[in-house]
């Protein structure tokens, strides 16, 4: 019989969760505010990202949206991409040729979201129950309140896509 060494611990030196977990939420449509914008490279998927932080209107609970931005050397945003999209909501129309679309625009603005759960890792494969979250996965209108009133602005998703096709 082969003796197996001893293993020590040495305290400290045990793995730490360092962030919280993503919520989950029921799938729908919610209103939001968007109170933080991040463009970063994410070096795992080795792809940019643009992070948007939302509050819930009503009980202030975050969830993000996660927009690529490509795998080049900066970030694109492709006309047909989810990020044109919705930058051209909060923009309130389409970007001029060689405009900076900034994510700064959705900064503090209100916007109705289509909310959905991540079940799917980055590998392909699917998330332990336990570990599944919610993403936005649209945004489908900036929205505005007026003396309690709801009032939608001029771009919709429908309306962003066809204002690019022109």
């Amino acid at each position: 019989m082969i003796d197996a060494p001893m293993v020590e611990t040495v305290a400290g030196l045990e793995p730490i969760c360092e962030s919280n977990p993503y919520r989950r939420y029921a799938p729908g449509e919610y209103d939001a505010e968007c109170v933080a914008a991040h463009t970063y490279r994410n070096p795992l998927l080795r792809a940019w990202k643009c992070q948007l932080e939302f509050r819930l209107l009503g009980n202030g609970a975050e969830v993000f949206a996660f927009l690529n931005l490509g795998k080049g050397e900066k970030p694109k945003a492709g006309r047909h991409s989810m990020y044109a999209g919705a930058w051209t909501i909060a923009n309130g129309g389409p970007p001029r040729r060689r405009q900076t679309m900034s994510a700064r625009v959705f900064k503090g603005k209100m916007f109705q979201i289509k909310v959905g759960d991540v079940i799917g890792n980055y590998r392909g494969g699917p998330h332990h129950p336990s570990e599944r979250y919610s993403v936005v996965r649209e945004i489908v209108t900036q929205i505005s309140f007026d003396i309690g009133s709801r009032q939608a602005t001029k771009y919709t998703s429908n309306q962003a896509t066809e204002a690019w096709a022109k």
